[in-house]
This record gives C-alpha cells, sequence and structure tokens, in this order.
C-alpha cells in the first residue's frame, strides 16, 4: 500500500491515463446539482463492499487498476 502514498488523485496510479471525464453542463452546474468547483465528471470507477455499504476501491476504466479509497481521502 505504501507504493500510492503520493496518488495524483486525477490520475491512475497504475498507467497514468487521466481521470478526468467531460465537462459537466452548465445548467446542472447552475442548478446546484454539483458542489462548489466542480466541473467535470470523473471516470474513475467506484467498487463498493456491500458488507460494509460503501465505495473501498476506485478501478481506473483504461487498465483496471485498482486502489484503496483510503489513499485518495487522505490527501
Amino acid at each position: 500500500m505504501s507504493q500510492f502514498r503520493e496518488i495524483d488523485k486525477d490520475h491512475c496510479p497504475y498507467c497514468k491515463a487521466s481521470l478526468i471525464g467531460d465537462p459537466i453542463p452548465q445548467e446542472y452546474i447552475d442548478k446546484g446539482y454539483y458542489g462548489e468547483g466542480v466541473t467535470h465528471y470523473r471516470r474513475e470507477i467506484g467498487i463498493e463492499d456491500r458488507d460494509l455499504d460503501r465505495c473501498v476501491e476506485y478501478q481506473c476504466p483504461d487498465c483496471g487498476g485498482r486502489w484503496p479509497v483510503e489513499i485518495v481521502r487522505s490527501e
């Protein structure tokens, strides 16, 4: 797990692909559907643990690599 300490949340830690998606339509931003400063969708896939009822890992849509959510949240 120590290999992820310096993770860049906008890129896959394995293949370095961008995890920033398409722009969010301005009408959705204006309606308050997204938090302040959010301008683009995210591409990472959330892997949920049904027993814990929460997302525990993210997965890259390009290479399939997985990394723990806690690493991203600790930044």
